[in-house]
């Protein structure tokens, strides 16, 4: 699900640096703000998407019948958390850098503790995931109001083609490097290498 985010998520990082380089601040905004709608649509799309093949995971991955439930209650966060990965590359890359570190701790730790609470008050699987999504959610709407100032959302035709050109081989990588990783592991569980 996060290999998309992640891709524009790059791309806005490395989009980002070249506009911080060239002292650029209306594109370095534009960036950015671009990237945060297509995460949006993208986002949309990949909650439709694993919402339909979900009753699909515990055969293919081989996993409990459980992750159905976490990734369908996920799902309802999903949004909010790839803007989060976007927002903190954002702020990493202008130097906010110890701003996201606490934030991740503190999320971390409000996480590991209502965890324990929602585990200890029996609501299972589905309640760890609705904490990750509050924790997600408060992130994402104090990400978006610490970054009004540096973020313009207006689309470009210019700057969308830049992300969009980047995402492309993020993408083309990371899934080739998935695909380079299973075959590996078909041919060292197979033959014994």
């Amino acid at each position: 699900m996060q290999m998309s985010i992640q891709s524009i998520n790059i791309s806005n990082i490395a989009l980002l640096s070249k506009a911080i380089g060239e002292k650029n601040e209306n594109q370095m905004k534009l960036i950015t703000g671009n990237s945060i709608i297509i995460t949006f649509f993208i986002s949309i799309i990949t909650i439709l998407f694993v919402y339909f093949i979900r009753t699909i995971f515990p055969e293919v991955f081989n996993v409990d019948k459980v992750c159905v439930t976490y990734i369908t209650v996920r799902l309802i966060g999903f949004i909010q958390s790839s803007i989060v990965t976007v927002l903190t590359g954002h702020q990493r890359t202008i130097g906010k850098q110890g701003l996201i570190m606490i934030l991740r701790i503190v999320a971390v730790i409000f996480n590991l503790i209502f965890d324990l609470l929602v585990i200890k008050l029996n609501y299972g699987v589905a309640g760890i995931a609705l904490v990750t999504i509050i924790i997600d959610t408060i992130l994402c709407i104090y990400l978006i109001y610490k970054s009004k100032s540096t973020v313009k959302y207006k689309l470009s035709k210019d700057i969308l083609n830049q992300i969009f050109s980047l995402f492309k081989w993020n993408c083309i990588e990371r899934i080739v490097s998935r695909i380079d990783k299973f075959i590996f592991n078909i041919l060292v569980s197979r033959i014994g290498l």
